[in-house]
Formats: structure tokens, C-alpha cells, sequence
């Protein structure tokens, strides 16, 4: 129970929509997809005054297996019980309202440790993959956004057999749309990404997140040229 320090790349997701907004681009919202348990990004988000949703996998208790909504970032939770059916998320087939934070992993709960829930034991893992049916469990609109949008993965490691389960039964991007960002990436990961579509950016994160933030500085307003 801690307050870390956010990183660079925190602070560049938590400042790249005021900076879309400010240059008139029509979707400035990101849909952030972490496997992190803590609440870095959050606190980001809280101290650039940016409004954001968090959707939390719940890997302990009566509720397993399903998504808990927190509609402002402060802790009251609504249990999505009927996937289908579940329409109050800031997104929808083309954009995001406000950031939406979709933690696959669950998360600790700083207010109350009793509800902490998320996936950290290899038996949590073993359970976990059969129940990861994304098209069964995720909230309709959120699979909807996720078929037409690009991705871009940050920091990770292929060497985690969990990572490269999530990736299989929850991502299928398309040829073009998304990046993984792995400096001096092996052999193996060169072929995996390959077979899923992903295009390699053959750099660190600190070089990564550097150089965009920078162009970030640049960024002309939309219909400018680049």
C-alpha cells in the first residue's frame, strides 16, 4: 500500500488525451489494457485531471470469472452480471468517452484489502485461462471497439507463458494495426508476434515513450500535416 511514482509512460497515457483534445483530433480517449494490479495509472490520470472508467476482472469469490465496472475511478463498483446486455461503458464501436482502464488481471483494492481479487498464483493462472472467454464475459460494447482498433503493446514480456496466453485467447488484431514495442526482440518472439499479426518496434520503452512524447510536443492540429 504504497504511492509509486508514475513512469514516463504513465504520464504520457495519462496527457495524450488533453493533448488530442487541444488539437481538435475527434477521439483523444484511449482504451488501456493492462495485466498490472496497482493503481499507478490511475493516479496518473487523477493528477492530469483526466476522467477515466476502470472495467476489473474479478478472480476470487461468489462473483469469479466476471468484470467489475467503476464508473468514476473512485471505487463503487458495479458487478457486470449480463455481458451482453451491459451498456453504460464511456465507449462505444468507433471511440471512447473518457479513458477506459480494462484490467484483465484484477487488482488490489486500496479502501478495503478483504476485496482485493486478482490472477498472481500459478492455480490462479491454471483457473484463469478456461474462464478468459473474452466474447462471453467482456460487455458488448467493449468487444466492439476492440475489433476496430489498433494496438500497441508496451512492455511485454514474451518469456511469461501467462502473457502469451492472454494474448492468444483475448487479442486478434489484424495485419497493420498493431505494434509490440521489444528492443532486440529473439528468434521467438520475432515468430510469435509475426503470427499474430504484430508488427515488432525494435526499441526500448524509455526510447519509445521518449521519442513520442516529443512528437506528442509537436503534434499539428487534425487535418494538418504530420
Amino acid at each position: 500500500d504504497a504511492d509509486y511514482p508514475p513512469t514516463p509512460a504513465h504520464q504520457l497515457l495519462a496527457a495524450l488525451p488533453a493533448t488530442l483534445r487541444k488539437q481538435g483530433y475527434p477521439y483523444p480517449c484511449q482504451l488501456v489494457i493492462t495485466l498490472n494490479f496497482d493503481d499507478v495509472l490511475e493516479r496518473a490520470l487523477q493528477a492530469a485531471g483526466e476522467p477515466y472508467d476502470v472495467v476489473t476482472y474479478v478472480a476470487e469469490g461468489d462473483h469469479r470469472g466476471t468484470f467489475l465496472h467503476d464508473p468514476t475511478g473512485e471505487g463503487e463498483n458495479i458487478l457486470i452480471d449480463r455481458p451482453n446486455e451491459y451498456l453504460d461503458l464511456p465507449i462505444d464501436q468507433t471511440a471512447a468517452r473518457r479513458t477506459l482502464i480494462l484490467k484483465i488481471h484484477g487488482a488490489i483494492d486500496r479502501q478495503n484489502s478483504d476485496a482485493d481479487s486478482y490472477v498472481i498464483t500459478e492455480d490462479h493462472f491454471i483457473n484463469f485461462v478456461p474462464r478468459m472467454d473474452v466474447a462471453s464475459i467482456a460487455p458488448a460494447p467493449l468487444l466492439a471497439f476492440l475489433k476496430r482498433s489498433y494496438f500497441l503493446f508496451l512492455g511485454y514480456d514474451l518469456s511469461a507463458w501467462n502473457l502469451r496466453t492472454v494474448l492468444q485467447r483475448v487479442f486478434a488484431p489484424r495485419r497493420g494495426y498493431a505494434w509490440a514495442v521489444e528492443p532486440a526482440p529473439s528468434a521467438m518472439s520475432q515468430k510469435f508476434w509475426n503470427r499474430h499479426s504484430v508488427d515488432i518496434l525494435d526499441l526500448s520503452l524509455e526510447q519509445f515513450v521518449a521519442g513520442l512524447s516529443e512528437r506528442m510536443q509537436n503534434l499539428p492540429a487534425a487535418g494538418g500535416r504530420p
